[in-house]
């Protein structure tokens, strides 16, 4: 028989080993970093009203869709893409060749600052919004994806993400699931309204902006997973359904804390198909 001779080093040395396994694998920081890219619906893309999911296909730079589940990425045929949503409440999508910017704040116009201005004077997300967004990048996001309307969850989605960016009015409570479902992670709604970390969740901006007429226009603001960077705040892995069980349970044991704001103009359309 072979015995092998144990050292009191030997857990360190291990620890270290999956450390510098799982460091090597993590995605590295995208803040800043630019490119090109198209960004629009398609027939079959979930679009739902002035907003739901769209698609951004990347044309050049860094941004990719490596760290999405399949139900959210090359939705409808579009090759290396992943399935977006739309931040701003009052500013068109870009379409075709737009320059984007990864940013940890929506910025370029809008009803824009309502948490007020961030380090580099934009809209930091929320951390309702990050959260959100990485449970469904994932394919996570408890009754998302297996509903049988995927389209009017898509919807729900988008009002979610909107209404905690302060961009419209909070949904009364209990009639859209994913506010809720924020405000049961975070213990009510004006904690999940609260300022993320930069890239917190994996989840950033993509700043966009088009030529036109020779003039630089400011596009819509999108939303991108780049996946969970451990050295940044916000290191979180899936929730395993908890939420979905939570919400089961049902809002009444929880103080919400939601807060009345006063109720914005009707939207634009998130799309445009020209400018």
């Amino acid at each position: 028989m072979t015995y092998v001779k144990y050292s009191k080093n030997l857990p360190i040395l291990a620890g270290m080993v999956l450390f510098h396994a799982f460091a090597s694998t993590a995605p590295a920081n995208p803040l800043n970093q630019s490119g090109t890219a198209n960004n629009w619906y398609t027939a079959d893309g979930f679009q739902s009203g002035l907003g739901g999911e769209f698609y951004f296909q990347t044309v050049s730079g860094p941004v990719s869709n490596a760290a999405y589940h399949s139900l959210a990425k090359n939705q409808a045929g579009v090759a290396d893409s992943f399935q977006s949503f739309c931040l701003e409440w009052n500013e068109w999508l870009g379409g075709a060749g737009v320059a984007y910017t990864v940013n940890d704040q929506a910025m370029l116009g809008g009803v824009s600052n309502q948490h007020g201005a961030g380090s580099q004077g934009g809209d930091p997300l929320s951390l309702g919004t990050t959260w959100l967004y990485s449970q469904f990048a994932q394919g996570v996001l408890a009754n998302y994806f297996t509903a049988a309307d995927r389209t009017t969850m898509a919807g729900f989605l988008q009002n979610a993400i909107w209404a905690m960016e302060d961009e419209i009015s909070d949904p009364a409570a209990g009639s859209n699931p994913f506010f809720d479902a924020a405000a049961v992670e975070f213990g009510g709604y004006a904690a999940a309204q609260a300022d993320a970390a930069s890239g917190q969740y994996g989840v950033w901006v993509l700043n966009n902006t088009k030529v036109h007429n020779d003039s630089v226009v400011k596009k819509q603001d999108m939303i991108y997973y780049a996946g969970v960077i451990p050295s940044l705040a916000g290191f979180a892995v899936s929730d395993g359904g908890s939420t979905a069980i939570l919400l089961g349970l049902g809002l009444s044991g929880l103080v919400l804390g939601h807060a009345s704001r006063k109720p914005r103009q009707p939207a634009l359309p998130c799309k445009d198909a020209t400018a």
